[in-house]
């Protein structure tokens, strides 16, 4: 009787260490250098394909002809030279570096180990290349701002050259997708555009995909950084936002790469089958108006629609009041932001009214261009309310992506609009200089806002490491962004994303939206 009990508790332990075993995988972003980890693929739901919904599946995977929403889908198949990890930090991605000591000179050194999906070892010479790709694209020439040369040193490393020193200029890097030479030039005008000729060297290949609806990323085994634990995931357009959150619900997609609408919030954070995830946002919402043409030119016509604009019910009516108001482009949480309260214009529609009449502009046709997806129609119709108490005959325009980004981000073709800006840091410095300034690469001043004043304390913050003296020069910037009023800042949203329970992640780099980091429990 004694040898059975010993046998069947033998037994139980053995069990018992399998199962730990089983369970033992390394947890997405539990991660070294640049976040590296080996996938698990040892969980019983390893090979389960994870569905996704998304805004906009990608129309382009040319990393140096699209931006935006294509992004989500170019950072699965792409790598970056440099990486933000868990912490906020940049870390080394495929290439390490030493910076000179007046800041202006890095020297990027590749790692051996980094293949292409064509098999081809990644080299100095497409590094070089991509970082020539991304200073002619008009899309993400706003990453290499300052860059007087990129040269090929050897085939271990190569070197850029600043015009000044740029605090943020490693972090711009984490958005420069690198393309395989080779293959991006074979292609021609044509590269991005198929399954075929997509070459990167990231933790997925595009096996499938159908351009705005559809795309299915299967698990390159090879990667430098480890096998992913997701083998498969696909990526599906999901425009209508409470559909995609039925579809979590129902788990017909584990996974939502956009914000949570702020209404389905406590919803899905009482759902037991799902995680979800806040984060400070990059997405900054605000009402742009063209200070280079027309009746917003007059900076007291600006000076009154910001007295005249009801910021708080935009915030409402935007994200639920769970964004977070601004009184100007900067994060609560971005650095050097030197946190100035209650700096913007008082909410005073009387004022507002005065002025528009004294400037002989009451009854005067005005129109607001906006995008038709949530919650710009609404956020247009707040502000055609506001500004019609100021005297205005206000109409709205609802534009789709397309229209909307040639119109109003790309002629300036507008009068008065909704507006977001999308920030690569979460630096004031990067905002205010991309929305603000009339320096090469600002991709941001899309109302064509010009004074020579701000140029200075814009220049001294981006290229001074010193903490303190850039808020103090910031400070000095904003004062002006006040006066000349050239848009008016909303809110931040609130950063979120919702996923089913049966996927582990760190939570700090659920922001990043790689797939890589996630894993099946």
């Amino acid at each position: 009787m004694k040898k059975i009990l010993v046998v069947m508790l033998a037994l139980v332990m053995v069990v018992a260490l399998l199962l730990t075993a089983c369970s033992g995988g390394t947890k997405g972003g539990d991660t070294k250098e640049g976040d590296t980890k080996e996938g698990d693929t040892t969980s019983s739901n390893a090979d389960e394909e994870l569905m996704v919904g998304i805004g906009k599946v990608n129309s382009n995977f040319n990393t140096y002809a699209a931006y935006g929403d294509d992004t989500y889908g170019m950072m699965q198949v792409y790598d970056t030279l440099t990486i933000k990890n868990a912490k906020g930090e940049v870390v080394p991605s495929v290439a390490s570096w030493e910076v000179s000591e007046d800041g202006t000179v890095y020297t990027f050194t590749i790692r051996d180990d980094v293949k292409f999906s064509n098999g081809k070892a990644f080299t100095t010479d497409d590094a070089v290349f991509n970082l020539e790709q991304a200073i002619a694209s008009s899309y993400i020439n706003w990453t290499m701002v300052g860059v007087e040369a990129v040269e090929k040193v050897d085939d271990k490393q190569f070197t850029v050259t600043l015009a000044a020193p740029d605090v943020i200029f490693l972090e711009k890097l984490t958005w420069v997708y690198l393309v395989n030479k080779e293959a991006y030039e074979a292609a021609g005008d044509q590269y991005g555009l198929t399954v075929e000729n997509i070459v990167g060297s990231g933790p997925y290949t595009l096996s499938e995909w159908i351009p705005g609806e559809k795309a299915v990323f299967v698990a390159n085994e090879d990667y430098w950084q480890g096998a992913p634990s997701i083998k498969k995931a696909t990526f599906q357009t999901m425009s209508d936002d409470n559909a995609a959150v039925i579809s979590l619900q129902t788990g017909e997609i584990g996974l939502l790469i956009k914000d949570v609408p702020s209404v389905s919030l406590p919803t899905l954070e009482g759902d037991k089958n799902i995680t979800v995830t806040s984060f400070s946002s990059y997405v900054f919402m605000d009402v742009l108006m063209n200070a280079g043409d027309g009746i917003f030119a007059d900076k007291t016509v600006r000076q009154a629609v910001a007295y005249g604009v009801d910021r708080d019910k935009m915030l409402t009516v935007g994200t639920e009041g769970l964004g977070y108001k601004v009184d100007y482009p900067s994060g609560p949480d971005y650095i050097a932001n030197p946190q100035l309260e209650d700096f913007f214009y008082e909410y005073d529609p009387a004022k507002a009214a005065q002025m528009i009449t004294d400037a002989g502009l009451a009854g005067q046709t005005v129109t607001i261009r906006t995008m038709d997806t949530p919650p710009w129609p609404k956020l247009a119709t707040a502000l055609q309310d506001d500004l019609n108490k100021m005297g205005f005959n206000a109409k709205v325009e609802q534009l789709d992506y397309t229209a909307y980004s040639e119109q109003v981000w790309g002629n300036a073709d507008f009068e008065i609009a909704i507006g977001r800006f999308w920030s690569g840091t979460k630096d004031t410095g990067e905002v205010l200089s991309m929305m603000l300034s009339t320096a090469p690469g600002t991709l941001a001043n899309f109302g064509n806002y010009e004074n020579p004043d701000i140029e200075p304390f814009l220049a001294e913050g981006s290229s001074t490491t010193d903490l303190e003296r850039r808020k103090e020069v910031y400070t000095e910037a904003i004062k002006i962004f006040r006066e000349d009023v050239p848009l008016i800042p909303l809110y931040y949203t609130n950063g979120s994303r919702a996923y089913t329970s049966k996927l582990t992640i760190d939570e700090n780099l659920v922001q990043y939206d790689r797939l890589f980091y996630y894993s099946w429990k």
